[in-house]
C-alpha cells in the first residue's frame, strides 16, 4: 500500500517536471526552426530588395551615360571657340536635362584646360579651372569610357549639394583628347530612394566603387567612407565578384548586419542592401514572444494543477495513513482486550482445574479411602489433566506455535467443545447460538487451525457488534 502511494506521488512529480521540461524543450526546438526560417526569410527579402536597388542603379546609370554620350555627339568636332559662340543655346540644353533628370545636380562641357565652356548652372560660366577634379583628370591620358568618380564638394561660387562625377572624354578627329562632357550626379537622389523602400527597422543600403569608395549610404553618413579591400567586405567581394551574401560589421559604424551585394552590369559599381541582425532577432523575439503569450499560462496552469494535485494526494494520503494508524491503534487495543478477556477465563478455567486436582489430591491423602473412592478420585484428577492438555492445545493453536496435523474430526463436537472458550472470550453481553445438523459433518483438517478460525470470526463479529448482540454459528 505504501508502495503504491510512493509511486503514485512520485508519478505526479514526474508529471511536474514533464510538464515545465517538455514545453521548454518543444519550445527550444520550435525556436530553433523558427530562428532559422527568420534567417531564411530576411535573406529572400535582401534579395528582393537587392534586386530593387540594382535595378534602380543600372537604369539611373544607363540614362547618364545615355545622355554624356548625346552630348558628346552634339559637339563632336566642334572646337572650344565655337562652343563658346553655342554656349547660351547649349546651356538651356543642359538646362532642360538636368531638370528632367532629378538624380543630377549639374551637367558640363570642359575645354582641354579644365575650364567649363558650358554647364547648366550659369551662363556663361565662371572662369575657374577644374583640372584637379577626378572627373577631368582620368581622362587625360587615355580614354577610359565612363568614370564614375569619388563624392565631392561643389566649388565656389557654386553651392548645394556634394556630388560624384560622372563623365567621358572628349576626343577630336585624330583621337587628341580636347575636353571632358561631365554630369554631377547627386547621391541624395539614391539615398532617398533607399529610405522609400527601406521602410522597415535595421535596414540598410550602400552604392559603391569597386575601390571601395562609398558614394551613397541610408541611413545617412555625415563623413566620406571608403572600405579596406583587405577588410571583410572587401574580402568577400573579392571572393565572389558579382554577387554574394555575408554576416558583417560594417566599418562605418560597427553594427552586425545581414548584407547581400551586387554588381551594376558592366560598370564598377556594387549596390548592397541588408538588415540589422539585431532587427532581424527582433522579427523572432517577436514570433517567439506570440508563442509565450499563450504558452507560459498553459504550462503555468498545467503545472499549477498538477502541483495541487500532487499537495492534495501528499494531504489525503496522510489522512489515510493517520487514518489506517488510529484503526490499528483501536484493533490492536481490540486484541488486547480480548486477550486480557482470554487470559482471564483461562486463568479461571485452570483454577477451577488446579481446584478439582487440589481437592482431589487431599481427599486421595485420607487415610482409611476405599477402593472405588480412591479410583473416582484418580479419574476426576485423570480428567481434569485432559480438560488442561485440551485446554493448551487450544491456547497453542490460537497463538499458531502448534504443528499443524491434520485430522478426521466431527465440526458439530469442535464447535461444542468450544463454546466455553468463545463465551469467554466474548463476554456476558454477546449471546453464542450453535445450530448442529442430526447427522455428524467429517472434515480432514487441522483442528487448532479451524478452532482458530472460529475464534477469529467471532472476534469480528464481536467487533462488528460494538460488544453485545448475538452470534449464530450453523453447521450444514
Amino acid at each position: 500500500m505504501q508502495r503504491a502511494q510512493r509511486n503514485s506521488l512520485r508519478l505526479l512529480q514526474w508529471m511536474m517536471a514533464a510538464s515545465l521540461a517538455l514545453p521548454i524543450a518543444l519550445f527550444a526546438i520550435a525556436a530553433t526552426i523558427s530562428y532559422t526560417s527568420t534567417k531564411d526569410i530576411a535573406d529572400r527579402e535582401i534579395a528582393r530588395t537587392l534586386d530593387v536597388a540594382h535595378e534602380h542603379a543600372l537604369k539611373v546609370f544607363e540614362t547618364i551615360d545615355r545622355s554624356l554620350a548625346e552630348l558628346n555627339e552634339v559637339v563632336r568636332g566642334l572646337p572650344d571657340e565655337t562652343i563658346r559662340t553655342r554656349e547660351p543655346a547649349l546651356h538651356r540644353r543642359l538646362k532642360r536635362l538636368t531638370d528632367s533628370l532629378p538624380q543630377l545636380k549639374s551637367a558640363w562641357i570642359f575645354g582641354a584646360d579644365g575650364k567649363a565652356l558650358v554647364n547648366s548652372l550659369a551662363s556663361p560660366p565662371p572662369e575657374l579651372s577644374f583640372t584637379d577634379r577626378d572627373y577631368f583628370y582620368a581622362h587625360i591620358d587615355q580614354s577610359i569610357g565612363t568614370f564614375i568618380g569619388m563624392p565631392l564638394t561643389p566649388r565656389p561660387p557654386y553651392r548645394g549639394a556634394r556630388f560624384f562625377g560622372m563623365s567621358r572624354r572628349r576626343d577630336s578627329d585624330d583621337g587628341t583628347f580636347i575636353g571632358v562632357i561631365q554630369a554631377s550626379v547627386l547621391p541624395e537622389y539614391f539615398e532617398s530612394f533607399y529610405a522609400r523602400i527601406g521602410s522597415d527597422p535595421g535596414s540598410f543600403f550602400a552604392m559603391g566603387r569597386a575601390d571601395g569608395a562609398v558614394l551613397a549610404h541610408f541611413p545617412r553618413l555625415d563623413h566620406d567612407l571608403r572600405l579596406d579591400p583587405g577588410g571583410p567586405v572587401g574580402q568577400q567581394i573579392a571572393a565572389q565578384p558579382e554577387r554574394g551574401l555575408m554576416t558583417v560589421a560594417w566599418p562605418s559604424d560597427g553594427i552586425e548586419r545581414r548584407i547581400g551585394y551586387r554588381r551594376v552590369a558592366e560598370y564598377p559599381i556594387y549596390v548592397s542592401a541588408g538588415l540589422e541582425t539585431s532587427a532581424i532577432r527582433a522579427r523572432w523575439f517577436a514570433t517567439m514572444g506570440q508563442h509565450l503569450v499563450f504558452g507560459i499560462p498553459a504550462t503555468a496552469l498545467l503545472f499549477l494543477l498538477l502541483a495541487f494535485a500532487f499537495r492534495r494526494t501528499q494531504h489525503l494520503q496522510a489522512e489515510a495513513a493517520a487514518r489506517r494508524e488510529a484503526e490499528d491503534a483501536l484493533k490492536h487495543s481490540q486484541r488486547l482486550e480480548a486477550l486480557g478477556q482470554l487470559t482471564g477465563g483461562v486463568a479461571h478455567d485452570f483454577n477451577n482445574l488446579l481446584t478439582v486436582i487440589r481437592a482431589s489430591v487431599d481427599l486421595l491423602n485420607r487415610p482409611h479411602l476405599t477402593e472405588e473412592r480412591r479410583q473416582r478420585y484418580i479419574t476426576a484428577i485423570a480428567d481434569a489433566v485432559a480438560r488442561a492438555a485440551k485446554l493448551t492445545s487450544q491456547l497453542l493453536a490460537f497463538a499458531r506455535r502448534q504443528t499443524l496435523k491434520p485430522e478426521v474430526f466431527d465440526v458439530g463436537q469442535r464447535m461444542q467443545s468450544l463454546h466455553d472458550m468463545l463465551a469467554t472470550l466474548l463476554g456476558p453481553a454477546i449471546e453464542i447460538v450453535t445450530r448442529l445438523p442430526a447427522e455428524p459433518c467429517l472434515v480432514n483438517a487441522d483442528a487448532g487451525q479451524f478452532e482458530t478460525a472460529l475464534i477469529n470470526m467471532a472476534t469480528n463479529a464481536r467487533d462488528a457488534m460494538q460488544g453485545k448482540g448475538r452470534i449464530v454459528f450453523e453447521v450444514a
